[in-house]
């Protein structure tokens, strides 16, 4: 990024010690949410399509395999990561689990919880022939949530650890898309990534349209109440961005931001 133009720079003077703290600590906050971007870019970049599955029933659908998921998670979270509070629940026939996902954030060594969940349906015998003919819809779906006549081994046979393990997935999903985000979304969010501005950037731009208005004036005495008037709001560390905005709605005839 280029380094900001000063607003008449001619009236700052010399630079204080207190402002040269303050410059040094923009350029790590710039440098940190530099890094924190690249980051996101690489936890949002996209998936190679050979390393999506093709669902074995539903056709056109592709899942990424908790292998990648697993992988994922070591190679951008050097291994810091662990799942904790496994919980389920049983409605019916169904069994319904969460399970939190937390990784530390390789830059500010946070903690970050993801929770997923998921359900699946206890396996029950089928109904007889002979005795199907003769039910209703509603005996039908009696029958099948009818938790005594599970299947021998519906759960033990994978069925739990299955589970466990979708709701793993559905945790790493909300991580980002290398991760399966969009996979299989008819409506995705391509467009939004990398709009937003650190509010630095926003504020160089702002000072950028001030001083080609403050060009333009032939009022001298104006465009130095102007500068002052900035030059006083970054020293007391009240040039936020509305202070900008309101600078350009009083020396912009009709008072347009652009922004």
């Amino acid at each position: 990024m280029e380094k900001n133009e000063s607003i008449l720079p001619e009236l700052r003077g010399k630079m204080t010690d207190k402002r040269l703290q303050k410059a040094t600590e923009k350029e790590n906050e710039m440098e940190l949410w530099s890094r924190l971007q690249r980051f996101l870019e690489v936890v949002n970049g996209a998936i190679p399509q050979e390393k999506l599955v093709e669902h074995p029933i539903v056709k056109g659908v592709h899942y990424l395999p908790i292998s990648h998921m697993e992988m994922a998670l070591d190679e951008l979270f050097f291994g810091e990561w662990s799942t904790h509070d496994f919980k389920w629940n049983m409605i019916s026939n169904e069994i319904v689990a969460s399970i939190e996902l937390t990784v530390t954030h390789p830059i500010t060594k946070k903690e970050i919880t993801r929770t997923g969940a998921n359900a699946i349906q206890i396996m029950v015998d089928a109904i007889p022939d002979n005795l199907k003919r003769d039910m209703t819809k509603q005996e039908m779906n009696q029958w099948a949530i009818d938790i005594t006549r599970k299947k021998p081994g519906a759960l033990s046979n994978g069925g739990f650890s299955k589970l466990k393990a979708e709701c793993f997935k559905n945790a790493c999903l909300s991580i980002g898309k290398y991760f399966g985000r969009d996979v299989n979304r008819e409506f995705t969010a391509d467009d939004y990534i990398g709009t937003i501005q650190h509010p630095d950037a926003a504020k160089d731009k702002l000072r950028r349209i001030i001083s080609d208005i403050l060009r333009e004036n032939q009022d001298i005495e104006f465009v130095q109440q102007i500068a002052t008037e900035c030059n006083t709001a970054e020293q007391e560390g009240a040039d936020t961005i509305e202070f900008y905005k309101s600078i350009i709605k009083k020396i912009t005839p009709d008072g347009a931001t652009n922004n």
